[in-house]
């Protein structure tokens, strides 16, 4: 084979593999995202949420494992058999909470998927909404900040500032109960009369 030959094959070769690079980068620049939702701040919060329910129910269950086994080994017809099974009770409502908190963060997980993957296929369109949308997280923080307030404010059930926690009414300042039972009197009686001198 002529050596002109030889070497025109080389630079042919080498002009190929140059010409290959740039469309190699290019198309690893368009790569898709196949997990859109990984990245996204608020799908990120739902699933800190789920994992701190989920360890959670797990200490919980244990507790109540324990508090069952200490209620069956309390004699009946005392004053402890009444205290551990409402504490038993108690700690079977907390993980009835715990469950509907990680169920409901589990269901907006997935929610939140779907609506990731479509944002973002929406954003690689050449008119598409961008994603992530810095104004919608910044309304979530918000709207979340407040439902955690107001979840903590229900469970309490009881007005902030007072003293009383088994105040329900904002009006009932609570002043904590006299000894003997009674609740202290404002001064003047009950209507606030003046005292009589």
């Amino acid at each position: 084979m002529p050596m002109f030959h030889v070497e025109h094959m080389k630079k042919h070769h080498i002009l190929l593999i140059l010409g290959l690079i740039p469309l190699f980068f290019l198309q690893s620049c368009k790569k898709v995202d196949e997990a859109p939702e990984t990245s996204d701040p608020i799908y990120i919060d739902f699933k800190n949420e789920f994992d701190i329910s989920a360890k959670q129910e797990v200490d919980v269950k244990a507790q109540l494992t324990k508090d069952v086994k200490e209620f069956k080994e309390t004699p009946a017809q005392t004053g402890m058999y009444t205290l551990m099974r409402n504490k038993m009770s108690t700690t079977e409502n907390l993980l009835n909470i715990i469950q509907q908190q990680k169920k409901f963060f589990e269901i907006k997980m997935e929610q939140r998927k779907i609506e990731v993957r479509s944002r973002y296929q929406e954003s690689l369109k050449k008119d598409g909404r961008p994603w992530p949308d810095l104004k919608e997280i910044a309304e979530y923080k918000i709207r979340m900040k407040l439902q955690r307030d107001k979840f903590q404010w229900d469970t309490k059930n009881v007005p902030r500032g007072t003293e009383n926690r088994d105040a329900k009414d904002p009006k009932d300042k609570a002043k904590k109960p006299a000894p003997g039972g009674k609740a202290e009197k404002p001064a003047g009686g009950e209507h606030g009369e003046k005292p009589q001198h």
